[in-house]
């Protein structure tokens, strides 16, 4: 495997080069919602250095070029497989059309026995992430491990976009499988949110608003136990995201509210919190989100004895970003220094959803406030 890092600033320069040989590449290409819209010379440089090959368009919350994160500038990575194989499949979301039935659809069109994994990369506000991840997991009946994420747009929270090739919409769902059995995949995922307060039980809700929690309105039982810190609510969310356990069988997710409605006494979460679902409110501090990004990369260590060419991609959330500030880069070093190859290419953004198997469950689950990591490469 061949990789190539490349960042935008008035052009591409190539940060880390390859000797690239014939084979189709892949290029995954993360910038900032406005400049995906608005200035095309962006992209269309990129299509004139790369004119028969692949190109993933997503918007994002800050891209990663090894351990700089980038708001402005737009960042690439050129993979260019030799002993392996990759295929590309996309659904437009419309109201026709479930989420869910597109996940099953993206997965049906991956299914061979030759897959070893799928990436997925989603808009992010016109798809039910959770139902989405559903229908994948559903198809590949858990047995087939999927990573990925949702487009971000900075802290706007307005539109995102998703883009194959020359087609970018604020509707599109692009999968790629890859095939091979001389390709080696790791992943995992950390959030770094500790539980704390009672167990309680979601009484109402509608896929993912939430109204009341053991029969009691919820924004006010979250004011409750936020104490002084629910004077500033929409602030303070972040750092007290919900722990929602959906499944006995799996783990916890992290549910991050994106916004509170007074008026109709609801609270907005990205990601699908069911009735009947247990939950507990959570906390952290800078110190565990940063423990927590190594720990995920840890999870997604490789025997990579012979410290082979690695593509490290991570999917991390805006969450994170926010709370981390000035120190968010820390994050990505944790998890440089956990993969511990002079190699490895580390890339990827920040995202309003990350997409990650675990190791006791294949198949895929979204997650918030997370730290997702997959990591590459070739025997």
């Amino acid at each position: 495997m061949r990789l190539s890092q490349l960042t935008y600033s008035k052009r591409w320069i190539c940060t880390k080069a390859a000797q690239h040989g014939n084979n189709k590449k892949l290029i995954l290409f993360f910038a900032d919602r406005l400049v995906l819209e608005n200035e095309k010379t962006v992209y269309n440089s990129l299509r004139e250095l790369y004119p028969n090959d692949d190109i993933i368009s997503i918007s994002t919350s800050g891209q990663l070029n090894d351990t700089e994160i980038y708001d402005s500038e737009s960042v690439a990575i050129v993979i260019e497989f030799e002993k392996s194989t990759y295929k590309i499949y996309s659904e437009e979301h419309t109201k026709s059309i479930s989420s869910r039935e597109i996940g099953k659809q993206l997965a049906n069109q991956l299914k061979s026995d030759q897959l070893k994994h799928a990436l997925i990369f989603s808009e992010g506000t016109n798809i039910n992430g959770s139902d989405l991840t559903k229908g994948i997991s559903h198809l590949f009946n858990h047995k087939m491990s999927v990573t990925g994420g949702i487009a971000g747009d900075g802290v706007r929270f307005e539109k995102t976009l998703v883009g194959l090739n020359d087609q970018l919409s604020q509707n599109l769902v692009v999968a790629i499988g890859l095939y091979g059995d001389q390709l080696n995949v790791g992943f995992g995922e950390k959030g770094g949110f500790e539980t704390f307060g009672p167990i309680k039980t979601i009484t109402k809700s509608h896929r993912n608003e939430l109204y009341e929690i053991d029969n009691q309105n919820a924004i006010e039982l979250y004011k409750k136990y936020l104490g002084n810190h629910a004077e500033n609510l929409a602030e303070s969310s972040l750092y007290f995201p919900l722990s929602v356990r959906i499944d006995e069988k799996k783990d916890c997710f992290v549910r991050t509210i994106l916004s509170i409605d007074e008026a109709e006494k609801k609270m907005t979460f990205a990601g699908d919190i069911p009735e009947g679902a247990n939950l507990r409110l959570m906390r952290t501090n800078i110190d565990n989100l940063l423990v927590s990004a190594g720990e995920a990369a840890e999870k997604a260590k490789l025997p990579n004895e012979e410290q082979k060419d690695e593509l490290v991609l991570i999917v991390s959330c805006v969450g994170r970003k926010v709370i981390l500030e000035h120190r968010v880069e820390e994050e990505i070093e944790e998890v440089k220094e956990a993969i511990n190859n002079p190699n490895a290419c580390i890339t990827g953004f920040y995202s309003y959803g990350e997409i990650s198997s675990t190791s006791n469950f294949k198949g895929c689950d979204l997650y918030n406030q997370t730290m997702t990591i997959t990591t590459i490469y070739e025997d």
